[in-house]
């Protein structure tokens, strides 16, 4: 590649230290774009490369390669993002260096210009990842369930022979199925006749159709099972792999929790150390939490993330001394200073 690499490191939990024998290789690093292609506004800010094949999933030799341009990674890590503080703290883990420049010692000398009090995406990545693998993992047991009962009912017929209805269906087994109707489309009625999750209602359109709802899923009461069998098992093929890991763990993804574990002491060093040091000293309680070993349930570990996010979030942002907003006159002038020692376009 044209493009000068100023810093590559090995990522993801080799870096971190919560790697397995069966862990794949991710590198990012940083490049400074060919300076003909910056002029010519054709300079790449991003550029990626894998060993797997298209729409297969890594395996444990698989490499994925990420650099961003000096410029881009810049702007990223002045924003808090993620993945830009990993690939800034990556130097602190010798053994996942791959090439580090004298343009990179500069940047990582003067940290303390880019590095701020801003870990909004940090806390933002941890709550949603958190919250997303538990309850897709609730839902996909949920639509499950509905899939059980249609599959019971599928021979379900009239007297004419003509297949029933799901409303049908739940009249002849329940009985009093009509209270459950709301009148209009203000409304929807809890349905807990069911093993089909807490969020289970009935509800009615603004042209009087009635309809189940699970988890978010509508189904339409005049379907026979035979449709609605069809329309769940799409929405459970949609959910992939890791929703039925999480439903397997009553809800819960813990790779996905473990990442939140991780993320939260990382920013409890950038508060209080201005720096992560890699490999983590806590990688042992994220494996633990990630391979399932930990003695602790699910809901310890979620009562310890929730505790955690309040102590960052009323403690340590509030009393950190780092910097509100990075000081953009030092990136500008640290992008030029790289040009300085670097340009094949004057070679």
């Amino acid at each position: 590649m044209k493009e000068k690499i100023i810093f590559e490191a090995i990522v993801g939990s080799k870096l971190y230290g919560t790697n397995s024998e069966n862990s794949d290789t991710d590198i990012k690093g940083v490049f400074l774009p060919d300076i003909e292609d910056l002029i010519l506004c054709k300079a790449p800010k991003c550029i990626q490369e894998s060993t797997a094949k298209d729409g297969e999933r890594n395996c444990k030799d698989d490499v994925d390669k990420t650099y961003y341009s000096l410029q881009y990674f810049l702007e990223l890590a002045a924003k808090g993002e993620t993945n830009a503080i990993d690939i800034l703290f990556a130097y602190t883990n010798k053994e996942c260096v791959l090439t580090i420049t004298p343009e990179w010692e500069y940047v990582i000398n003067n940290i303390d210009k880019i590095l701020t009090k801003n870990i909004n995406a940090f806390m933002g990545y941890c709550k949603s990842q958190c919250i997303k693998y538990s309850v897709k993992g609730e839902k996909l047991h949920n639509y499950k369930q509905f899939k059980d009962f249609c599959e019971r009912h599928i021979h379900d017929i009239d007297k004419n022979g003509a297949r029933l209805s799901i409303k049908q269906i739940f009249i002849n087994n329940l009985g009093d199925f009509e209270k459950y109707i709301p009148e209009s489309d203000k409304e929807r009625i809890k349905f807990d006749r069911y093993d089909f999750g807490e969020h289970c209602y009935i509800t009615t359109s603004w042209n009087k159709e009635h309809y189940i709802s699970i988890s978010d899923v509508k189904i339409d009461l005049n379907d026979d099972a035979i449709s609605a069998l069809h329309k769940i098992k799409r929405t459970i093929e949609s959910y992939g792999k890791r929703a039925e890991v999480a439903e397997e763990n009553n809800g819960a993804d813990y790779k996905a929790i473990s990442h939140c574990v991780r993320v939260l002491f990382e920013v409890e060093e950038i508060l209080t150390k201005h720096k992560i040091e890699f490999p983590l000293k806590e990688k042992d309680f994220i494996k633990s939490i990630k391979y399932k070993t930990t003695a602790l349930s699910r809901d310890e570990i979620m009562d310890w993330i929730e505790k955690k996010i309040a102590y960052i979030e009323s403690n340590l942002i509030e009393n950190s001394n780092l910097q509100d907003k990075a000081d953009f006159k030092w990136i500008k002038n640290c992008i030029c200073k790289s040009y300085g020692i670097y340009s094949s376009f004057f070679n």
